[in-house]
């Protein structure tokens, strides 16, 4: 996954002038980078770590975002020169439950003038079957059966669901292959689920169509 630096910095400045806030909103970011996986049959990367650990540096040092308010969660970085985790961040394991607690977390306290951003970078597939879901993959995703790809693994109904219960605006920028989530065609088919359709139409606009400023939501992907 070879990603340009200066693209990520270009998303991160477009992400952040899409949302309706005052300078003095409080911004809170969850910061996903996937390179090693439990399951050995996933190929590793190289570079997701250091993207997302450049991505955390970029909000705090351009954005003023609090290290409080960064949630970082990486495996170990499959690349030769591995980041510096900027100074005052925790750094946790991209499981899929410590990035569920990472979404709880972030939530708390923010208001309809803050704003939740979303940065991912792993890989991305889509599930074969009729509806063709995209989903991303974390660091315990298990794919030895379609049940447990789909236990484990984000799909758009799951970031729906992390995103969808607070009313401060929403940005989410996807590295990955698969990034562009939107009605595409795909989840059309018999098989396609409504709510998983509703979720990709929502991810597909970059701004959403209503009167109410706190509720728009952007979806940027490389």
């Amino acid at each position: 996954m070879m990603r340009s630096r200066w693209l990520k910095h270009v998303a991160l400045v477009l992400a952040v002038g899409l949302l309706p806030r005052p300078c003095e909103a409080r911004i809170t970011a969850i910061v996903i980078g996937v390179d090693q996986y439990n399951d050995t049959t996933i190929r590793p990367l190289a570079g997701a770590v250091n993207d997302a650990v450049a991505m955390a540096r970029a909000l705090m040092t351009h954005c003023g975002v609090q290290p409080a308010d960064v949630h970082l969660l990486i495996t170990r970085s499959g690349g030769s020169s591995p980041e510096t985790v900027p100074e005052g961040l925790a750094p946790v394991e991209p499981t899929l439950a410590n990035i569920q607690n990472a979404f709880t977390n972030a939530k708390k306290g923010l208001g309809d003038k803050d704003a939740l951003l979303l940065y991912f970078a792993g890989h991305g597939g889509l599930l074969g079957d009729a509806d063709g879901r995209p989903f991303l993959v974390v660091q315990d995703t298990d794919q030895a059966t379609r049940e447990r790809i789909v236990g484990t693994v984000i799909k758009p109904t799951d970031l729906l669901e992390y995103l969808g219960s607070t009313k401060a605006p929403q940005i989410v920028i996807t590295d990955c292959c698969r990034a562009s989530w939107g009605d595409d065609g795909r989840g059309t088919g018999a098989g396609a689920d409504a709510a998983d359709a509703e979720a990709r139409r929502w991810m597909f606009a970059m701004r959403d169509a209503t009167a109410d400023p706190s509720a728009s939501r952007a979806w940027l992907y490389s």
